[in-house]
C-alpha cells in the first residue's frame, strides 16, 4: 500500500518488470482527488481528501502487451501536534 499526506506534496513511481521497450501507464479509475498518474508510472501531486483509495491501472509495453493491476492509495490526515 501507498501512503500520503493530505494537502503534502507526493510523488510515488510505479515500476514494472519483463515485457519489452519503454512501459505506457494509464489510470482505468479515478485517483485520490489532487493525485495524478503519469504515462510514465509517476502518481503525483497534493492530495485534497482523506481516505483509502483502489485504483485500478494499466502498463503497457514496447510489444503491445499489456497487464492490468490496483494500486492501494491511503491518504491520510496531519498529526496532531504534541502537547508542551
Amino acid at each position: 500500500a501507498i501512503t500520503a499526506q493530505v494537502n503534502r506534496a507526493f510523488s510515488y513511481a510505479l515500476t514494472a518488470s519483463g515485457g519489452s521497450g519503454a512501459y505506457t501507464w494509464q489510470p482505468l479509475g479515478q485517483l485520490p482527488p489532487g493525485l495524478a498518474l503519469s504515462s510514465a508510472g509517476v502518481i503525483a501531486g497534493e492530495p485534497t481528501t482523506v481516505g483509502t483509495y483502489t485504483v485500478a491501472v494499466r502498463v503497457s509495453d514496447g510489444g503491445g502487451r499489456s497487464a492490468m493491476g490496483n494500486v492501494s492509495i491511503t491518504i491520510t490526515a496531519p498529526a496532531a501536534p504534541a502537547a508542551p
